[in-house]
């Protein structure tokens, strides 16, 4: 069955009495679309449901979802610990928290002692992705748990490219889950929507200050993204599944310098992400194109199905350019400090037939490379 769509911006009351006990949460009922609806009351259920927590709270996107957790738990002369491995907009916001006292110290994070290291100084939060965006990197969630509890600190993972079929970090001890449910959990590219997940004590002041901020999503986004969720698992395990085919098909390539897939046993953490992970490996893949042998504008020139997008996480296979995408704010130094550099794609792998991908990637590869020649 299908919940109908509550598109309403304001809310009756039968007395004042019935206000102040809705208002002051001793009767169930929403005083203003501001504080969410049923739509979003059924999506937070799920979504804190899926990710093990206590509660969830949505929020308009995946970007202040993050905005809100640093905006209720840091203050003037809070220190934050975040992997160097972080989507570009995320190092870019905790660059605007500057200009509130607020500090960050960048570690890699698959490196425990690094991490170990970084936590002798004081810090509020450590901040990682169960997947980094865009290199595939998957930190021990359980062993920094530990080292951020033990040192007074708040361990916050994006899981954004894993997502709960594939990783739930509550579970391995992390306070909080952040997930841009734009991506896999919606997984149609028709919805912008964020999501914290925590214990309630964690929720409550962060709900409060979204209702304040306005940083709610509208009610459709958010039945279109419970309607989502209802195929969520479905297409997670073929999509995984696919781009583990894909992974190795692209790794035999001579084209492609390297392939960036947890699932590999060649990836530096596949022992930390069998641990880690579950359901397979996810379907998020990087590569890394020879550009002194092949034309990355004649390789995607050639493409027809498979697009060129800044999202991730839909039905469809898509690309994503580091360079001029996902860490386009980083500067050039930083991007070459990570390794990005104009061949370096992300791919998000779809549902689709895997062998059809597969033709498509071996043409325009073709394609590519005889116009170099």
């Amino acid at each position: 069955m299908c919940e109908p769509i509550y598109q309403s911006s304001a809310w009756s009351f039968d007395s004042l009495a019935q206000a102040e006990a809705v208002f002051s949460g001793v009767a169930v009922g929403i005083p203003h679309r501001a504080y969410g609806s049923p739509n979003h009351r059924l999506l937070e259920s799920l979504l804190a449901e899926l990710e093990q927590a206590e509660s969830c709270v949505t929020t308009a996107g995946g970007m202040s979802a993050l905005a809100a957790v640093f905006w209720t738990l840091l203050e003037p002369g809070a220190r934050v610990i975040a992997s160097h491995d972080l989507f570009g907009v995320t190092a870019a916001l905790l660059g605007d928290m500057q200009r509130w006292g607020v500090t960050t110290t960048y570690v890699d994070a698959t490196d425990v002692g690094v991490v170990a290291d970084a936590l002798r100084q004081s810090a509020r939060l450590v901040l990682i992705e169960s997947i980094s965006n865009p290199r595939m990197r998957v930190p021990d969630i359980e062993r920094l748990a530990r080292l951020a509890h033990d040192h007074g600190a708040l361990l916050i993972v994006d899981n954004t490219l894993a997502g709960p079929y594939h990783c739930r970090p509550i579970t391995f001890g992390a306070d909080m889950v952040v997930e841009a449910a734009t991506k896999a959990l919606a997984g149609h590219h028709d919805v912008v929507l964020g999501a914290i997940a925590a214990r309630q004590e964690i929720i409550t002041p962060m709900r409060s200050l979204i209702e304040r901020a306005g940083l709610g999503p509208g009610a459709f986004d958010v039945w279109l993204a419970r309607r989502g969720t209802m195929s969520y698992a479905l297409r997670q395990e073929r999509a995984s599944a696919n781009a583990a085919q894909l992974a190795d098909w692209l790794a035999a390539r001579d084209a492609i310098q390297a392939v960036h897939y947890p699932g590999r046993t060649d990836h530096p953490d596949h022992e930390v992400a069998r641990r880690m992970l579950t359901s397979g490996y996810g379907s998020m893949l990087s590569l890394e194109i020879d550009t002194s042998h092949l034309d990355v504008d004649t390789f995607l020139a050639a493409l027809e199905h498979i697009r060129l997008v800044h999202s991730l996480g839909g039905a469809a296979t898509s690309l994503s350019h580091a360079v001029t995408m996902t860490h386009r704010c980083a500067g050039e130094d930083r991007r070459r400090e990570l390794g990005l550099h104009w061949g370096f794609f992300r791919m998000s792998v779809g549902i689709e037939s895997i062998a059809d991908v597969i033709s498509e990637l071996e043409r325009a590869l073709h394609d590519a490379a005889s116009t170099e020649r």
